[in-house]
């Protein structure tokens, strides 16, 4: 067997030994410590650190693998786009993302680029949070009437929209990724005459609804929730119905009245 030794000292104490079966077939080098195998690799390329049979490009038998030096700065692993698709991005995984002691996952803005945005982070205190998770708050814009039929609720005011998925203007929400989502719809009315009812919508098909007779002279408030599966390029609207057309209010303005939305996973 061949050997490359590199000695500490005189008297042998840390050596460090690379050994190679003096055959032709078989071509794992060995880096050996006193008490067995530190680091191998073998011939398939696999390299293995505390093992003599790594199963993958890098196995590690025991221990850890530290990035960065734990004190300060950003450090991570890195994963490269693919060429193959124009929306591919860099990925990295960075640690001190926004304070010492957080990790997160980042996405280059760009399919080459060195910039990037956060994804998913988890603080230094346990919270996970995922600024790009789709969801959104709107209130009425404007009121609507009793209208006999059935309505689709347009008209909205936005505060909240992380991805632009919900459309003010239709009323429209649109999935950009498959998942369970949580819808809930709150509106409040005046004294209507006829049966009003309430719906979550899934691509044009009611999903959840209520239903309220006549109130008489009475305003109320009337909530709506319901988890929906879509698939990417599902919508949700919101419904209201009613029986009669009246000049009382079937949806009151502002924030007496709003519809929000948002995917759990």
């Amino acid at each position: 067997m061949s050997k490359v030794k590199i000695k500490g000292n005189a008297s042998g104490t840390g050596v460090l030994t690379i050994e190679a079966p003096n055959t032709d077939t078989d071509s794992t080098i060995t880096l050996p410590d006193g008490t067995g195998e530190l680091i191998q690799a073998d011939a398939s390329g696999n390299v293995g650190i505390g093992t003599d049979n790594p199963a993958q490009k890098l196995s590690l038998d025991s221990g850890y693998v530290q990035v960065g030096n734990g004190i300060s700065g950003a450090g991570g692993v890195k994963y490269p786009y693919s060429s193959a698709n124009a929306d591919c991005r860099n990925w990295r995984t960075r640690s001190d993302i926004v304070e010492y002691g957080d990790w997160g996952l980042e996405q280059s803005t760009t399919q080459s680029g060195e910039t990037y945005s956060n994804k998913f982070r988890v603080s230094q205190a346990g919270y996970v949070t995922m600024p790009s998770q789709p969801a959104f708050f709107a209130v009425k814009s404007g009121h609507l009437m009793e209208v006999s039929g059935t309505t689709v609720l347009t008209g909205w005011s936005i505060n909240v929209n992380v991805g632009s998925h919900f459309n003010s203007s239709n009323g429209r929400f649109t999935a950009p990724v498959a998942g369970r989502y949580v819808f809930l719809q709150s509106m409040m009315s005046g004294t209507t005459s006829g049966d009003v009812q309430f719906r979550i919508v899934k691509n044009g098909g009611v999903w959840a609804g209520s239903n309220n007779m006549n109130a008489g002279a009475q305003w109320r408030q009337t909530t709506v929730t319901a988890v929906v599966n879509l698939s990417v390029g599902d919508y949700v609207t919101f419904d209201a119905y009613s029986s009669v057309s009246s000049s009382n209010h079937l949806v009151y303005q502002s924030t007496y009245s709003h519809v929000s939305g948002y995917l759990i996973g």
